[in-house]
């Protein structure tokens, strides 16, 4: 039993209980005589209108983490509706207003809980990892292959003091459709980039490679967030993430986005 199990149990009967623990059962039922623990059929989430591979609003590619929280959602029993934020501009604050219910794509890490005691995290569904993204006539097959090169970065990300570290020279650019870019028209041979970035934004590039850059310092556990004090659904979603790993759907998504080697 998780902690949250464990916090559920102790301010509900068994019986309603069982109501949010069945797997396939919703906890948003009203069963049994017992009164719904969210009086409403449905979920929000907060997600970015034009974020491809992560979300998007309009068009026939919804993106995987547009695709993944419906998925949630169907294990609650209950549908996604989506309440369409610039993600960057202000990430948490619909959420903890209440506009939104579940936001994708979050770090369940201590400092971020510390900065925000009011979020709790999921278990992961997605790991991010960097990848260096090259062209294909410079020569370039593994991190080895970076010395004495220019590598572009985008300023202040972990990839950016991995590179200090090992003493590579570092090409600075603000915002990775900007890393790409650079790379893309020669101005740096190499440049590193979330692995699902780089191969989304390269896929239909030919003369650009994405090669999986195996850092662990550089790897980022992503789940699904929700507010701490709505425990019920806090559970659910952690329970409904598990379901859908144990199934391999959620592998089966992230492939078809390019967001795993």
């Amino acid at each position: 039993m998780t902690h949250h199990s464990g916090l559920l149990g102790h301010w509900l009967s068994g019986a309603a209980f069982l109501l949010i623990t069945t797997v396939g059962s919703s906890v948003f039922a009203d069963e049994g005589g017992h009164a719904p623990l969210i009086t409403k059929d449905y979920v929000r989430v907060c997600a970015d209108p034009d974020n491809l591979p992560f979300s998007r609003e309009q068009g026939s590619t919804p993106g995987f983490e547009v695709e993944l929280a419906r998925l949630i959602a169907r294990e609650l029993g209950v549908d996604a509706r989506f309440h369409w934020i610039l993600t960057w501009v202000r990430p948490f604050w619909e959420l903890k207003r209440g506009e939104c219910d579940i936001f994708m794509g979050l770090p369940p890490i201590a400092r971020l809980k510390q900065s925000n005691p009011w979020i709790a995290v999921s278990r992961p569904y997605y790991t991010m990892g960097y990848a260096i993204l090259a062209r294909a006539d410079a020569g370039i097959r593994g991190p080895a292959d970076l010395a004495g090169k220019r590598v572009a970065v985008d300023a202040g990300r972990p990839a950016e003091y991995w590179l200090l570290e090992h003493g590579l020279e570092r090409g600075i650019y603000k915002r990775q459709e900007n890393v790409f870019r650079g790379v893309e028209i020669g101005e740096a041979p190499a440049g590193l980039l979330p692995f699902r970035i780089a191969t989304w934004m390269s896929h239909e590039k030919p003369g650009l490679v994405v090669i999986p850059l195996a850092e662990p310092s550089l790897e980022i556990p992503l789940g699904a967030a929700t507010r701490r004090d709505d425990v019920a659904l806090t559970d659910a979603v952690d329970r409904a993430i598990d379901r859908l790993l144990t199934t391999g759907v959620v592998g089966e998504i992230l492939r078809r986005y390019h967001a795993v080697p």
